[in-house]
């Protein structure tokens, strides 16, 4: 009683001023045209019913846990002993400042989006003017979900109880016309009483138990089950995550298939606006948005399943974005480099340090051998040099020996080498044989700095060239030269170079995208793509997807999103697509890891070799006969 009364002295001080309500230091201001004695009064009264229904009222706010806290009530309330009694419990329970205003002659405060808010309304009884009452309930507010709406109902009239129950059908249409679905309305008529609405069930009106105090029980998520209420959804096909089949009837791919779950799971009826325009996407510029970001933003669709970059300024008061489904980044899509020669497959077993290494020790061990043959006899010196070059040779590739050395120094020497020529010959073998069968290619461009130092130019949609402009001067200062390279294009000029595997220039795109082209059948010759994929892109995004402003089943999809991501299903989605792509373009083997015979591209090197060896060979052939020819004697002797 006596914070009331403290508070009703309160009240008359702000009406003398005639003031709107403020916040001060987490206490209650509130403004009102009547004098204090009349306001007096509200002390002295007390009804038992008004308790009960604060004490209800109390016990809700508690379990909603909300941050901010608005009260609304009609001039007329002005002398209420209820608004005594609400305003006295909501001051300890308010964790900051509670804004509490009269309608009409106050004009409405802005309530703050984004936060978990609880907007109570006080009406005196059963009134007809039901959009003055609720002025403060706006249709385009942000993340509805956030907000609960407790209207008050201080004397309800009439004795019939079809009226009644037809006024409060006529207050809930109302708000579903805004699209709030968190609203409950609380009153006293025998008893006390709860009724909420549920769009999506025939009898609309649907009475609360009054002992549950539960959120979840008052203001449960009426979206996860529509009931076959149908949902609009704009989703255009593509090559990559929206894909057509028209033998099931369906559509395919990631964007395809989180939109057959979220249907499933809202229990709703899909109700598809296909777009077939230019640019699908859609963009914002001065103000304006096309695509079907425009078909969105104008609430012609719920929902858009179609994945997008997320960019705030692209979304702010047009639209809200969904919760983040990964990751698609802005990359970059290059010509393939070319490949090696086949001569090269046989220096590819060992590094260059390897080779070095063998020829040294091959070296060193022979100079040792001729070396110990030199002290035993220098007349046999040349005999000798040559049986040490063919025995070691015969070693090297694995040939019999016809004459062993009879020293044991020299067989201690031919004994270690052995040993060290069956490592390192059957190690070559080894990788040489699979070295065969690869295909490798200079070195790819696979970072900026790399792409930088290129001379490739680069094309992109208008809007991309933006963001990798912005991005890489932000973050990147050092790239001038790969910026001044980008060049927007249009959306059909993009699409055509593409289409025609120009390798002239660069792509920039989504890495979805781009990975699928890279991948496409079109664009692969003799088993290898003629296009690589840049690992390291310029922007990163992460994706999501969008809803109308103010949309009441955002909430909804994004716990059916995120349970989809904590499952795994976006992975299983994105595996199933790469295997469906490679059966379609017959590319993919049931058995990928089972040997494959060798084919002639595969043993180019070695008729390299021998066409070499014999080329050499008939040119020392003809250098002996012109020797002998030219000096007889002297080619007989030696």
């Amino acid at each position: 009683m006596v914070k009331c009364s403290l508070m009703t002295f309160s009240f008359a001080i702000i009406l003398l001023l005639h003031s709107k309500i403020q916040p001060c230091g987490g206490e209650l201001f509130l403004a009102s045209d009547n004098d204090g004695s009349a306001l007096s009064r509200i002390v002295e009264e007390h009804l038992p019913n008004n308790k009960a229904l604060v004490t209800h009222l109390t016990k809700i706010m508690e379990c909603l846990h909300a941050r901010n806290l608005y009260l609304y009530f009609h001039d007329s309330l002005a002398h209420s002993p209820l608004i005594c009694e609400i305003t006295s419990s909501l001051h300890p329970l308010a964790a900051f400042p509670v804004i509490v205003t009269q309608y009409p002659n106050f004009k409405t405060v802005h309530v703050k989006e984004g936060i978990r808010s609880l907007i109570i309304t006080v009406m005196p009884n059963m009134t007809i003017n039901l959009e003055e009452d609720l002025i403060h309930v706006k249709k385009r507010m942000h993340s509805k979900f956030k907000y609960y709406f407790i209207v008050v109902i201080e004397q309800p009239c009439g004795d019939s109880e079809t009226d009644l129950r037809l006024w409060l059908k006529n207050l809930f249409e109302i708000f579903w016309q805004r699209k709030h679905l968190n609203v409950v309305i609380i009153f006293w008529k025998l008893q006390l009483r709860i009724y909420t609405y549920n769009p999506f069930l025939p009898q609309f009106l649907v009475q609360l138990a009054v002992d549950n105090v539960n959120a979840d029980y008052l203001f449960p998520d009426k979206a996860v089950n529509m009931r076959g209420h149908p949902l609009k959804v704009s989703l255009f096909v593509d090559d990559v995550r929206a894909i057509t089949r028209p033998k099931r009837g369906d559509i395919c791919g990631i964007d395809g298939f989180v939109t057959s779950l979220v249907i499933d799971r809202m229990n709703a009826t899909l109700d598809l606006h296909p777009f077939t325009g230019r640019d699908p996407y859609g963009d914002m510029a001065n103000g304006t948005t096309t695509g079907t970001l425009r078909i969105v933003a104008k609430g012609s669709v719920d929902v858009s399943f179609n994945a997008r970059f997320l960019i705030y300024s692209d979304f702010r008061n047009t639209v809200e974005p969904t919760g983040i489904y990964g990751r698609d980044d802005l990359c970059f899509l290059v010509p393939s480099s070319k490949l090696l020669p086949q001569f090269t497959n046989l220096f590819r077993s060992f590094d260059i340090y390897v080779w070095i290494c063998i020829i040294l020790i091959f070296l060193t061990v022979l100079l040792s051998v001729i070396w110990i043959k030199w002290i035993e006899n220098k007349k046999e010196l040349r005999t000798s040099n040559r049986l040490c070059y063919l025995s070691f040779l015969r070693c090297h590739f694995n040939q019999t020996i016809t004459k062993v050395s009879r020293t044991l120094r020299e067989r201690l020497v031919l004994v270690s080498w052995i040993f060290y020529t069956i490592v390192i010959t059957n190690a070559y073998l080894a990788h040489l044989a699979s070295n065969l069968m690869l295909k490798i290619s200079y070195p790819q461009i696979d970072t900026l700095d790399a792409f930088e130092e290129s001379n490739l130019n680069v094309i992109t949609l208008p809007k991309y060239a933006n963001l990798i402009a912005r991005n890489l001067n932000e973050t990147h200062a050092h790239y001038n030269n790969l910026i001044k390279r980008i060049n927007a294009v249009t959306f059909e000029q993009f699409y055509r170079e593409l289409n025609k595997s120009n390798t002239s220039v660069a792509y920039a795109h989504k890495s979805s995208f781009l990975k699928h082209e890279e991948q496409k059948k079109e664009h692969i010759v003799r088993d290898r793509s003629i296009y690589h994929f840049v690992t390291q892109c310029p922007v990163p995004f992460f994706v999501v997807y969008i809803v109308k402003y103010g949309s009441p089943y955002l909430a909804t999809i994004n716990t059916i999103l995120q349970r989809s991501q904590d499952v795994g299903l976006a992975q299983h989605w994105e595996q199933y697509m790469i295997m469906r792509q490679k059966i379609k373009q017959g590319r993919f083997q049931k058995h990928s890891h089972a040997p494959i015979p060798l084919r002639i591209n595969h043993m180019q090197a070695a008729f390299y070799i021998l066409v070499i060896g014999l080329l050499f060979a008939l040119t020392v052939f003809i250098y002996e006969l012109y020797v002998a020819k030219k000096f007889p004697i002297w080619f007989l002797i030696n």
